[in-house]
């Protein structure tokens, strides 16, 4: 598997980017197949069935996941939660580890990083289920880059 990002004030417009280097560092692809999106959105190379990739940006950042399988990626900057989303995409058991820390947003940005990944993941989006997940917090899944999370979740 092959993560790439890159933080710059244009990220959403760099993802495309990232994803050219990755076709060429990751499957050998000198030229981007054409990108297709599947019912809920996740995009994908119809051509390539085999080259997956995923994209996530955050404030200034923007990352890049590909992989020979499925793979899902999130990056999420630091930002306050709110209690009606809380509820919505975290377990009970998330939701009671996240209020027992003093409800930070750091934690919940950690949740939600993963949480993100896993629904992009499986193509199936925040329509899917993500308050029926528990994910550890120590999951090494997540890393921290400049204040930011980053989840990647791969076959």
């Amino acid at each position: 598997m092959l993560v790439l990002g890159l933080a710059d004030p244009r990220a959403r417009k760099q993802g495309y980017g990232l994803l050219q280097l990755a076709a060429r560092e990751c499957w050998g692809l000198e030229r981007m197949p054409e990108l297709v999106r599947e019912a809920r959105g996740k995009p994908y190379f119809q051509d390539a069935p085999n080259c997956h990739f995923n994209l996530s940006h955050s404030g200034a950042w923007v990352v890049c996941a590909a992989d020979h399988l499925p793979v899902g990626v999130d990056i999420q900057k630091v930002r306050p939660c709110r209690e009606e989303l809380l509820r919505r995409v975290c377990s009970p058991a998330e939701q009671a580890w996240y209020r027992e820390r003093g409800s930070a947003p750091e934690d919940f940005s950690l949740l939600w990083a993963m949480k993100e990944s896993l629904c992009k993941y499986t193509g199936e989006g925040l329509q899917g289920y993500p308050n029926h997940t528990n994910f550890d917090p120590d999951d090494p899944r997540v890393q921290v880059v400049d204040g930011h999370y980053v989840a990647v979740i791969d076959s």
